[in-house]
């Protein structure tokens, strides 16, 4: 593990985990189905469905929690005429990173723009903490050289010269329950995209949404 000056390096494998944090997320809901303008109704026309999934009017969505952050994402869009409908959602259900870890993070990558970085963060309770792994880097890849780090709430990665976006191998890869960020365009106006990773599902989110006055230091770019 790589200790840096700017970035706090205390991170140990013993440090203790809250029930339901070791695999990222638990369920938030058990299948909800709430029919819409028929108080007659008293059963259900939708089959069972797994714990976090939800049948909606407009589709099924998948429902996640974490001590860090709670989502809702599109799984699978159907017309179920008498259920409500609804929508994409996110919380962030603690404190964004704050504006100090925001430029150390720019910075470190900044140190190194044409390469390719990666940073998880990790909420300790009272604060967030910013961890740069011991990595393999080229201009066009990051690869973590611990095989089983911790798992942290936020995955950050730069491009180095190209573009914020998410690639097919982010999305093949990112397929546990976490924030996703890529910065970009280091040799120009820094970019940022960020979404929200849910078991194979994304949702994108503002970026300002997570990191404090991240706005001041890049053009948030949304990835579709």
């Amino acid at each position: 593990m790589m200790p840096l000056n700017i970035l706090s390096h205390s991170i140990v494998k013993e440090t203790t985990i809250q029930h339901g944090q070791l695999t990222g997320c638990r369920a938030t809901t058990t299948r909800t189905i709430k029919p819409a303008g028929n108080p007659q109704a008293t059963s259900s026309p939708c089959p069972p469905l797994p714990q976090d999934f939800l049948w909606a009017g407009n589709g099924i969505f998948r429902s996640i929690t974490r001590t860090e952050f709670r989502a809702v994402a599109l799984y699978h869009r159907v017309s179920t005429p008498g259920l409500i409908e609804l929508s994409p959602q996110f919380q962030l259900l603690v404190s964004p990173v704050p504006r100090e870890k925001v430029k150390d993070i720019i910075a470190e990558i900044l140190r190194y723009p044409d390469l390719e970085q990666l940073f998880y963060l990790y909420w300790r309770g009272e604060g967030w903490e910013v961890f740069k792994p011991e990595q393999e880097c080229t201009p066009y890849s990051c690869v973590c050289l611990d095989p089983y780090p911790e798992p942290a709430a936020i995955e950050i990665h730069s491009h180095g010269h190209a573009n914020a976006f998410f690639s097919n191998t982010d999305n093949r890869e990112e397929t546990g329950c976490r924030i996703s960020t890529v910065f970009g365009r280091t040799n120009q106006q820094l970019e940022v995209t960020s979404r929200v990773c849910i078991h194979g599902l994304f949702l994108n989110i503002d970026s300002n949404r997570i990191y404090q006055d991240i706005n001041h230091y890049c053009h948030h770019v949304t990835d579709f």
